[in-house]
């Protein structure tokens, strides 16, 4: 496996997005034939560095992988007091933008491949989002790790106090009651708790390198949360309204103990209204036990093996039809 980290400008027209790609070992000094790259879009306060084990375990089966440090976040974010902020005006826009740079460069980098987007927990509605925002332009399958349904009159509340504050505080003020609204309550249905993320899965050593990583352990902006609140309100409606791809598959992955997926109550929601709606193939899969951060759980290698069984399945049957 070779990894290589570069950078892209972002669309904000300020801000480098830092990459990093993960590429199959060659062949006999040949680079192997990519049939297929896996376009990674990460959670809230998290950064590719993160997803190392994952995206080898992909590149050591034959599979590209490239990700980005989303604005706000990792090495993207130029120093800590632009951590959790997108912009002053329409973050969110930026975001979506951004990984269609990405989805752009790797199209270019690997033009007979297929293209699959996975999007976690943040990023999980951030893809639902772009695939709404970019008809047409839609990658050959999604999979989505710790989403849920959350509740609009929420998400709206959520937003309206985001946009109070920035105008009362600015933008960059970070709100501790923002922060409990959005993921500061999590743990508490896991009484008694270690620490204040333990939500996020049930392997120690994860919590831990999360809480003790300055780059991971932060409070949003107010600006941040205005953004992102609003993405998830017009994925949402999107959805709702049917303006997604339905001809292409889906996989939803969310462990049952997920307070973002709500016990897989909002999972499940979200794929009987993507029935509804029309999309012909989606799958669902809550493993049991399993908290927010599934790629990072205990049980974590079945969950690499199901995602490559799915990519496996799909290439070799359902979409025999490479690119051109």
């Amino acid at each position: 496996m070779k990894k290589r980290e570069f950078y892209l400008p972002s669309s904000d027209g300020k801000n480098r997005l830092h990459c990093v790609e993960w590429m199959p070992e060659l062949k006999n000094g040949q680079q192997p034939q990519i049939r297929l790259w896996v376009q990674l879009v990460h959670g809230m306060n998290e950064h590719m560095g993160r997803y190392g084990e994952f995206a080898s375990f992909l590149a050591e089966h034959g599979i590209a992988v490239i990700g980005h440090d989303c604005l706000g976040h990792g090495s993207t974010a130029p120093c800590k007091e632009e951590r959790g902020f997108f912009g002053e005006h329409q973050g969110g826009t930026f975001l979506i933008r951004d990984m269609h740079r990405i989805a752009s460069y790797g199209a270019k980098r690997f033009s007979h491949a297929k293209h699959v987007m996975l999007g976690h927990s943040m990023g999980s509605f951030l893809t639902r989002r772009y695939l709404a925002a970019y008809p047409g332009a839609e990658p050959d399958g999604v999979i989505l790790l710790g989403t849920g349904f959350p509740s609009p009159g929420l998400v709206f509340t959520g937003e309206m106090l985001a946009m109070m504050f920035g105008k009362l505080c600015g933008n960059h003020y970070r709100s501790r009651l923002l922060y409990e609204m959005s993921i500061g309550n999590y743990s508490r249905k896991f009484w008694p708790i270690r620490t204040h993320y333990d939500w996020l899965t049930r392997d120690e050593r994860y919590v831990d390198r999360f809480l003790h990583n300055e780059v991971c352990n932060f409070i949003f902006t107010a600006g941040g949360y205005r953004d992102f609140f609003h993405e998830i309100r017009a994925a949402e409606e999107a959805e709702q309204d049917g303006y997604i791809p339905k001809t292409i598959p889906y996989l939803i992955l969310s462990g049952d103990q997920d307070p973002v997926g709500e016990q897989g109550k909002g999972v499940k929601k979200l794929v009987k209204l993507y029935q509804k709606i029309g999309v012909e193939d989606v799958t669902m899969k809550l493993y049991p036990g399993a908290r927010h951060e599934v790629l990072n759980e205990v049980n974590r290698e079945e969950v690499f093996k199901d995602i490559f069984e799915w990519l496996g399945k799909w290439l070799d049957s359902k979409h025999e039809d490479d690119k051109e």
